[in-house]
């Protein structure tokens, strides 16, 4: 139970810098995190291996010597970056999307992980365990009364569950939105290239560069932010089209992209970078 609780407060905890992140670049508060509640798990299973480990490995622990610390600080760094990688790698194979990419970073590995990330979580899960983990946050959960200590255990683990099963739905609703996006964006293609011998004017020849620009960038692995920008051009030019069934089309792709950009997880991953697999079902490669 001491392990559980461990869990929930700094996937909580977890949540909170990632809210406080998003806030420092947009302004505004975003609910960063797969789940709809205040939870990222990531956070929470790192503390809960580091923690293990550490008292499994390091018998002088909480006191221990500057050399346990160094190891403390190496480990956070190795289980922190091994879980980004396969957590990373999982929702790639899973989800076909790229929630997070350093890969335009010095030094990274696929784009799931970077040296750059992997020494700021080594440092700053060192100065968490040190000064809050080992001094308070650990003794307090040890000294809580077991009941109470069970009763809130139990009742987050059913909210949790709950949240992370609805979540695993929205996922793959959102990965299916995509290939609509990408299925509807072809077939908008087709019906205008009908079109192509009686409408030859600039301006419908503007709005096919934007639209197969469009497709080349869902082809390409581009990010959710930046096809956004592409439809916004996509739809200023697309005051061309005369065309009943080309118009029918557009219309129903328009409906999609709204109802993409206005989903929980394309607000908290606005960077998320689509890697769908292509017509024969081959993966997408990892690199951008």
């Amino acid at each position: 139970m001491h392990l559980l609780m461990l869990f929930f407060i700094y996937a909580f905890l977890g949540w909170c810098l990632e809210v406080f992140y998003a806030f420092t670049k947009t302004k505004r508060f975003v609910n960063r995190g797969f789940l709809n509640g205040p939870f990222v798990p990531i956070y929470g299973v790192s503390v809960m291996l580091v923690h293990v480990l550490i008292t499994s490995l390091l018998s002088a622990y909480p006191e221990l010597s500057p050399t346990d610390m160094v190891a403390v600080f190496v480990l956070i760094i190795s289980v922190s970056t091994l879980l980004e990688l396969i957590g990373g790698a999982v929702l790639f194979h899973l989800f076909e999307a790229r929630w997070w990419d350093y890969s335009h970073m010095r030094f990274n590995y696929k784009g799931f992980i970077s040296l750059r990330f992997s020494l700021i979580w080594g440092f700053l899960g060192s100065a968490v365990f040190f000064v809050f983990h080992t001094r308070w946050l650990y003794p307090f959960i040890v000294d809580m009364e077991p009941r109470l200590l069970n009763t809130m255990v139990t009742a987050l683990s059913a909210v949790f569950l709950l949240d992370l099963f609805f979540t695993i739905l929205a996922l793959f609703n959102f990965k299916n939105l995509l290939r609509e996006l990408r299925r509807r964006s072809m077939n908008l293609r087709n019906a205008t290239e009908k079109m192509e011998n009686h409408l030859g004017d600039e301006t419908f020849q503007s709005f096919r560069q934007n639209l197969n620009g469009f497709i080349d960038r869902i082809k390409n692995h581009e990010r959710l932010s930046s096809l956004k920008v592409r439809f916004d051009k996509l739809r200023q030019s697309a005051s061309t089209i005369r065309n009943k069934a080309a118009n029918l089309e557009f219309e129903t792709f328009k409906k999609l992209v709204r109802k993409i950009t206005g989903n929980r997880l394309y607000k908290a991953f606005p960077e998320v970078k689509i890697a769908l697999k292509d017509e024969e079902g081959e993966d997408g490669d990892y690199e951008s």
